[in-house]
């Protein structure tokens, strides 16, 4: 790790993508979570940790869950998605993007991709849908336990827990995940109201400044950290920054927002000005 600075003498403040690309390095079965409000960066730094994670590991296979419609307002046109930064990055990082689990066979003649984007259809009825999505994601949860060696990004456990109905799954593989080398890459802007292991399994932490008095108390109850330090150091984060915490090492590192990646399907993108805003792919 890098000598720490002298503004924040008991951690290190470090870009995002540098410390993704050089610094964290976590194993196979590894969980990962991560906490903040909407709009934060979450999906950014979680599909990042997600290719990372693969590259650094190939015998392992990385599979985003996406919850959102897949096609956006129809007044956006045929191409419009309800998750563009999902669709974005899945592009940019090396992904594909699948509608099933396992994969059709026809993806097999395009090479291995960095991850999967596991994205179901959505329908204009609603309950079937939400019925065919828990089935969907159940399926590839549990295939990704039985199986090893996997990455699981779940962009927002509440919605998985609370809309699904797959906390059982989730803890399965938070308490035993590790045997089988399946890990959870976990988000949420709900601290409060998702299972406990989410991050109290958890051996990587990002944490973002959040307001909010339920989640703050959250802080306080992640297992090996001083909750009073965390709590110091997110107050003094800025909207794009996080926490990361790695328990075990006392590792401690502010992680400010790398530049905006471009979708390679819309060159015009390219020409986007950097800022902390846009870096995270939020409007």
């Amino acid at each position: 790790m890098p000598p720490p600075k002298e503004r924040l003498p008991a951690e290190y403040h470090i870009g995002q993508d540098e410390f993704i690309s050089d610094y964290v390095a976590p194993e196979p079965g590894q969980h990962i979570a991560m906490i903040g409000p909407n709009g934060v960066g979450k999906t950014t730094i979680g599909m990042k940790l997600l290719a990372q994670c693969v590259a650094l590991h190939p015998e392992t296979i990385g599979l985003a869950l996406a919850m959102k419609p897949h096609r956006g307002p129809k007044a956006d046109g045929r191409r419009s998605t309800g998750d563009p930064t999902v669709a974005r990055l899945t592009r940019a990082l090396g992904g594909r993007i699948t509608r099933q689990w396992r994969p059709h066979w026809r993806h097999n003649l395009m090479g291995d991709p960095a991850f999967w984007t596991l994205w179901p259809k959505h329908t204009t009825e609603f309950r079937a849908d939400v019925a065919n999505h828990s089935a969907v994601f159940r399926d590839a949860i549990i295939d990704s336990y039985n199986e090893g060696n996997r990455w699981i990004f779940a962009d927002e456990i509440y919605s998985l827990c609370a809309e699904l109905k797959l906390d059982p799954e989730l803890i399965h593989v938070w308490s035993k995940g590790r045997s089988m080398k399946c890990a959870i890459i976990g988000a949420t802007q709900r601290p409060a109201f998702v299972p406990k292991w989410m991050y109290s399994s958890a051996k990587h932490l990002f944490l973002w400044r959040d307001p909010d008095a339920d989640a703050r108390k959250r802080y306080g109850e992640i297992s090996g950290v001083d909750p009073r330090r965390v709590l110091a150091l997110t107050d003094g984060l800025r909207k794009h920054e996080c926490l990361y915490v790695y328990p075990e090492g006392d590792v401690w590192a502010t992680l400010t927002p790398g530049p905006f990646i471009p979708d390679p399907r819309a060159p015009a993108d390219a020409g986007r000005t950097t800022s902390r805003a846009s870096s995270t792919g939020t409007p």
